[in-house]
């Protein structure tokens, strides 16, 4: 089977059920204007949904260890290098990147899942100056719950990745709009 030939429906990570709205975006191949597919949207509804499941997880992600965090955004790292052939030819099929500037995006997706790991393990409570008189900064690490990512197209790995990686990794659970 070719990698390539088969796209899957947005499913809702956490009921695993495709979306049911009716509506669908087709996706064209930029260079030739072939169809790759198609992938289903959303209605209101579902991404409601989406969002219940997310708070129900929420106190449980957040209360994962920090570590246990660290190694997911380690392993993703990884899953990322281990398919770079496959996210390069989708890159420019889907997106009309040339190889140069997909290796530069899945490059910097794999630094910054690094990163993020890295940033579950900071040490948390230090106090910094402020440019403010009398006033002192404090950094923390706690979740601060569901977070939403609309991701923009021009960089769409990159753009979306260096905000929801960051977010998971400090306990937020996620709901993205790719």
């Amino acid at each position: 089977m070719n990698n390539l030939t088969v796209i899957q429906n947005a499913e809702c990570q956490f009921t695993m059920d495709a979306p049911h709205s009716g509506e669908a975006y087709q996706i064209t191949e930029v260079a030739t204007g072939a169809s790759l597919g198609q992938i289903n949207l959303s209605s209101a509804d579902e991404v409601n949904t989406a969002l219940a499941a997310a708070h129900a997880a929420q106190d449980d992600w957040a209360a994962t260890d920090f570590e246990t965090r660290a190694n997911v955004m380690r392993k993703f790292a990884q899953l990322l290098e281990q398919n770079a052939d496959l996210i390069h030819a989708w890159n420019a099929r889907e997106c009309g990147s040339i190889l140069p500037k997909s290796q530069w995006e899945l490059k910097a997706c794999i630094d910054q899942a690094y990163m993020s790991a890295d940033l579950a393990l900071q040490p948390s409570g230090e106090i910094f100056p402020s440019t403010m008189p009398g006033r002192d900064n404090r950094w923390v690490r706690m979740p601060v719950g569901v977070v939403g990512v609309i991701s923009p197209w021009n960089f769409p790995m990159l753009l979306s990745l260096r905000s929801v990686m960051p977010a998971l990794v400090m306990g937020n659970a996620v709901v993205m709009k790719p």
